[in-house]
């Protein structure tokens, strides 16, 4: 075997030792250093977005805070305005039911007056008219008359149990 004979060891051993020393130069001052600043880069990249994080965490906060203030501010005014046009509405309620209780009680006051008005026109008319009436149906149905003041009796009687009933 080539390698075993000791003719060629020194041969190997120097380029061995210049390979060998060329390839720690190589990676000591050339790869190992970007090596580690790549790490160092990724390790501050890695900082700056956990730095980053916490800090869009506390604005998420801080705006989470606020959101739920305007929202709590936003509940209370709603409540607060449905209370006064409830209140607004109760009280328009309230007036215009007065309103129309009053128009009623007018009305039926208006309504009283109108019925004993013609309750009087009809007891003076019923006065004037009913013996006449009586007259002439005993005229036709039994052709025969009564004394005025017969008829005027029985009118009269009428017209009182008339009243009777109409009061009630």
């Amino acid at each position: 075997m080539p390698q075993f004979d000791t003719t060629t060891f020194a041969g190997q051993i120097f380029w061995l030792v210049l390979s060998f020393g060329l390839l720690y130069v190589l990676v000591s001052r050339v790869i190992l250093p970007k090596f580690i600043s790549i790490v160092d880069q990724r390790e501050d990249r890695i900082s700056q977005d956990i730095r980053a994080a916490k800090d869009l965490q506390k604005e998420i906060d801080y705006l989470q805070a606020k959101v739920s203030e305007t929202k709590r501010q936003a509940i209370h005014e709603v409540t607060d305005l449905y209370d006064k046009e409830k209140r607004s509405l109760e009280d328009s309620f309230k007036k215009e039911f007065l309103e129309m209780k009053q128009h009623l009680h007018a009305e039926q006051e208006r309504f009283v007056l109108d019925l004993a008005e013609r309750q009087k026109i009809l007891k003076e008319t019923f006065a004037v008219e009913a013996p006449q009436i009586v007259d002439q149906v005993l005229k036709k149905i039994v052709n025969a008359s009564l004394p005025a003041s017969e008829i005027e009796a029985v009118t009269k009687t009428v017209a009182r149990d008339l009243s009777v009933a109409i009061r009630g």
